[in-house]
């Protein structure tokens, strides 16, 4: 998870962090404004919570306080998407690129591994010259 979320974009990174952390909803993490947010008790409440949940108040970390704080506050909500689903669609681009990147980075270790040990597989199979005389 920390890999897709350092491929994203700040506000996409700091969404995601929040989910982790929290294991908010993303709805309700849209929902978050700014006059919300109590960085000195280091807190996020969910007053608008989602499926007939309850409100509550959510402990932050100092990693996603300060991220929180580089977001810039041109809106009165902390994530701007255009709506809900932008969000994840947008999270499902970011991480479908991760994976295929960390796939071919771990299919050129492999290849390279692999050519390494059949390199000296095939050494290991000549024929030594002083048997052959």
């Amino acid at each position: 998870m920390d890999q897709v979320i350092a491929a994203c974009s700040c506000q996409m990174a700091t969404f995601l962090q929040l989910l982790k952390e929290t294991a908010a909803r993303p709805v309700e993490a849209m929902r978050i404004l700014w006059d919300e947010l109590d960085f000195l008790q280091g807190v996020i409440p969910i007053k608008h919570p989602a499926k007939g949940c309850n409100p509550r108040v959510l402990r932050m970390s100092e990693k996603l306080s300060n991220m929180l704080k580089n977001l810039p506050r041109s809106h009165e909500k902390v994530f701007m998407y255009k709506n809900e689903q932008v969000g994840g669609k947008t999270f499902l681009i970011v991480r479908k690129h991760t994976i295929k990147k960390q796939e071919q980075k771990n299919s050129e270790k492999l290849l390279s591994t692999h050519l390494h040990t059949g390199g000296q597989r095939l050494n290991s199979r000549k024929p030594d010259k002083k048997s052959q005389s």
